[in-house]
C-alpha cells in the first residue's frame, strides 16, 4: 500500500516537471518569434484588405471646344478597351462613277474610262454589265454631207419576241456617237406585266429598257441621218408619241408601232407593224427605203398643231 502510494506521488511530480518544461518551450518560441517580425503560430493569419472605389457621378462642368493646343492630335491617346461593335452600312454603287449611262444625252467616250460598264437599266445578273457599247457603225454608210444628226430603228433579242426602239442623236467620229438618246415603248414591270399585255393593255414606259444599250443583242439595225432642221423637228415629236402612249398592247400598239410612227415621221415607207416580229420588221423597213428618195418636208403640220400625226 505505501509503496503504490509512493509510486503514485513520483508520477504527479514527473508530470508537473514535464508540464512546466513544455511551458517554457513554448514562451521561448513566443520569443523568438517577436523578434523575427512574424505572427506566432498562435495568432490567426490577418485577411487581406481589397478596397473598392466607387465611381463617382460625373458633375464638372462640359468640357470648351478644343483649342489648336488641345486639338484632338495634341490629346493623350485613350487607353484600348471593349467597344461595341458598331454595324457599317453597305456601299451603295454610284453609277455615276462607274461608267454608267445616264437615260438622256449619253455621250459616247465620256463613260470609256476603263473597266467594265455597267447597265443602269439591269435588273438581271446576266446583264448587269454592257459586253458591247452602242456604236454608229450602222450609220457610217448613210453619213452625208449636211447631215450630222441621226435616228437608228433597232431591234434586239429578248426572252420573248424581241424589242423594237429607236436612237436619236449626233453623230461623233469613227464608230462613237457624239450624243444620243433612246425612246421605245415597252411594258412597265417585269415579264408578268409583259404577258398580261399580250391579252389586255398595260401600263407602259417609253425610255431605255434592259438590253438598249448592249450591242450583244442587236439584231437588225437601219439608220437614217437627217439635217439639224429635220433632227429639230423630229425631237418634239419623239417627245409627243412619247406622252400620249402610257400603255402596251402586243396585238394593237406595241414597241413596233411607236418605232414605225417615228419612220413614218421622217418620211419612209413602213411595213406592218403587227405583222412581223422586231428583226424582221426592220429588216423590211430598210428594204423598203434603200433605193427610195425621202422627203420628210412633205408632211404636214408642226407640234402641237393637230396634224402633227404620223
Amino acid at each position: 500500500m505505501q509503496n503504490s502510494q509512493s509510486a503514485l506521488r513520483l508520477s504527479l511530480l514527473l508530470g508537473l516537471a514535464l508540464f512546466a518544461l513544455a511551458a517554457l518551450d513554448v514562451q521561448s518560441a513566443r520569443a523568438q518569434s517577436a523578434q523575427a517580425g512574424t505572427p506566432s503560430d498562435f495568432a490567426p493569419l490577418p485577411k487581406p484588405v481589397i478596397t473598392i472605389t466607387a465611381p463617382t457621378p460625373n458633375t464638372a462642368a462640359p468640357a470648351a471646344p478644343a483649342t489648336p493646343a488641345t486639338s484632338a492630335a495634341n490629346a493623350p491617346a485613350a487607353k484600348p478597351g471593349p467597344q461595341a461593335a458598331v454595324p457599317l452600312p453597305t456601299p451603295k454603287p454610284d453609277l455615276a462613277n462607274a461608267h454608267a449611262l445616264p437615260t438622256t444625252n449619253v455621250v459616247a467616250g465620256a463613260n470609256n474610262g476603263g473597266g467594265r460598264m455597267l447597265n443602269p437599266y439591269s435588273e438581271q445578273a446576266e446583264t448587269k454589265y454592257i459586253k458591247i457599247p452602242v456604236s454608229s457603225t450602222g450609220c457610217n454608210a448613210a453619213r452625208a454631207p449636211g447631215k450630222p444628226y441621226f435616228v437608228e430603228f433597232r431591234a434586239r433579242s429578248a426572252l420573248s419576241f424581241g424589242h423594237t426602239f429607236v436612237l436619236f442623236g449626233k453623230l461623233g467620229e469613227g464608230n462613237r456617237f457624239a450624243s444620243y438618246k433612246i425612246a421605245g415603248l415597252h411594258p412597265k414591270g417585269g415579264s408578268d406585266n409583259y404577258t398580261m399585255g399580250l391579252w389586255v393593255p398595260v401600263t407602259a414606259e417609253t425610255g431605255p429598257s434592259d438590253g438598249d444599250v448592249d450591242e450583244q443583242f442587236m439584231t437588225a439595225r437601219y439608220c437614217v441621218t437627217l439635217t439639224e432642221a429635220e433632227y429639230n423637228r423630229l425631237v418634239p415629236y419623239i417627245k409627243q408619241l412619247q406622252s400620249e402612249h402610257k400603255t402596251w398592247h402586243g396585238t394593237t400598239y406595241n414597241c413596233n408601232s411607236f418605232g414605225m410612227d417615228v419612220a413614218k415621221f421622217i418620211g419612209l415607207d413602213t411595213p406592218n407593224p403587227n405583222a412581223s416580229l422586231p428583226k424582221d420588221l426592220i429588216e423590211k423597213l430598210a428594204e423598203m427605203n434603200k433605193n427610195r428618195p425621202r422627203h420628210m418636208s412633205a408632211l404636214p403640220g408642226e407640234p402641237g398643231n393637230s396634224l402633227f400625226r404620223r
